[in-house]
């Protein structure tokens, strides 16, 4: 084999591997854009909407609560109550906000404390109940909020996904094209010349 073959060879091969490393490169930004996504779903979609539900359910039990009980066994119930909350609002806090999730999850935190210092004063003063329909109202609406929030980034999340797996199926198709045309290519510089020596060596 020419030095000129080799050269040849050499450039053919370089081809291939360049164009297997930038497709390669770029499957796998879009691949790592889908898993990111799934991941966002099901950690800060998912998990938020489960305890928007839990605290739903949460400021429902309290309702029962005030509506049944009475004395130290309404004081106890709403006491482990309002425990079990903070937890929830806890584990709401180490999910990924947007910024208006932010806002909205500071009204949260804050309508959540208004009511039990409603609470505390309903309890201590023996107060009339209507002094909790207000409060809880608060914390409903802001809980309704933060769940059309979960809804509409999970829409978006999901949409990014679908982008990217278009991504992956557009570029899918452009290697197979463009593998198809390279090959043409090599083989063009590495045989055609060599043809044609073999055509002037034939009239010779």
């Amino acid at each position: 084999m020419t030095s000129l073959n080799k050269i040849k060879w050499a450039l053919g091969i370089a081809l291939v591997f360049l164009l297997i490393l930038t497709t390669n490169l770029v499957d796998r930004h879009n691949f790592g854009a889908v898993e990111e996504t799934l991941e966002t779903i099901y950690a800060d979609r998912l998990v938020a909407h489960s305890i928007i539900f839990d605290l739903s359910e949460l400021l429902r039990e309290k309702e029962m609560a005030y509506a049944r009980l009475s004395g130290p066994d309404l004081a106890s119930a709403t006491a482990a109550n309002q425990q079990t909350i903070r937890a929830a609002i806890d584990r709401f806090a180490d999910t990924k906000l947007t910024e208006r999730e932010s806002l909205v999850f500071e009204r949260l935190r804050e309508s959540v404390q208004h009511l039990e210092e409603k609470e505390d004063k309903f309890l201590a003063e023996d107060a009339d109940g209507a002094l909790l329909r207000q409060p809880v109202t608060e914390v409903r609406q802001t809980l309704r909020e933060l769940s059309d929030i979960q809804l509409t980034e999970g829409q978006r999340q999901l949409s990014m996904g679908r982008k990217a797996l278009g991504s992956v199926h557009l570029f899918t198709q452009l290697e197979i094209v463009a593998l198809i045309v390279l090959a043409i290519i090599v083989q063009f510089i590495i045989l055609y010349p060599a043809s044609l020596r073999d055509e002037k060596d034939s009239y010779l």
